[in-house]
């Protein structure tokens, strides 16, 4: 009944699809809000016309460097997501083992030393080995957005291109049917 596109594509998570609709309107001019707390997001204000506010602290999430924050994101894991750090093993949430620590100290230690090296912060050069490499790279696909599947980025825009939006004539007679009377007062914030 909603005067609104709505996506629901198979095998997406919801964060596929609003990195793909936010890549897709970069080069529009106009301004992108993502409203979220998600701190998964902070990776698409590299694009100039997004922001994102968290309704939960009524804050904009800015001030960070992008791509500073999604590296951190890799090899600090997520555990909301599941995702270990860099240090621990796959299966380190699944079966309750604690993870190795990974502190701000070694972070920063693995940056300036590839930052001494002229690789402008990529730190995948100076992990101290392969385990921990093959973790990176693990947690990479995992975090970073632009790591989903192609096809699953295609499927979001033909949907999307697809989805249609309902006439905002139907939004009094479905006020109305559902008594939603103090909304039909503010009808035209929909």
């Amino acid at each position: 009944f909603m005067p609104y596109k709505v996506l629901e594509v198979y095998g997406a998570e919801a964060d596929d699809i609003i990195y793909t609709l936010t890549h897709e309107f970069k080069a529009n001019s106009e301004k992108t809000l993502i409203l979220s707390g998600d701190k998964d997001f902070i990776q698409l204000q590299k694009y100039k016309n997004v922001t994102q506010y968290s309704p939960i602290t009524k804050k904009f999430i800015d001030g960070m460097v992008w791509n500073e924050y999604l590296e951190e994101h890799i090899l600090k894991g997520d555990t909301s997501d599941g995702v270990p750090n860099v240090l621990s093993p796959d299966n380190t949430f699944v079966d309750g083992l604690r993870q190795r620590p990974l502190g701000k100290k070694k972070i920063a230690s693995w940056v300036d030393h590839a930052s001494a090296m002229g690789w402008c912060r990529n730190i995948e050069g100076v992990l101290p080995n392969d385990e921990v490499k093959r973790n990176f790279q693990r947690n990479k696909k995992l975090i970073d957005l632009t790591e989903a599947p192609q096809e699953l980025f295609s499927e979001i825009t033909k949907t999307w291109e697809e989805a249609k939006i309902n006439p905002r004539s139907k939004l009094l007679n479905y006020f109305i049917q559902n008594r939603l009377n103090d909304l039909m007062d503010c009808i035209g914030d929909f």
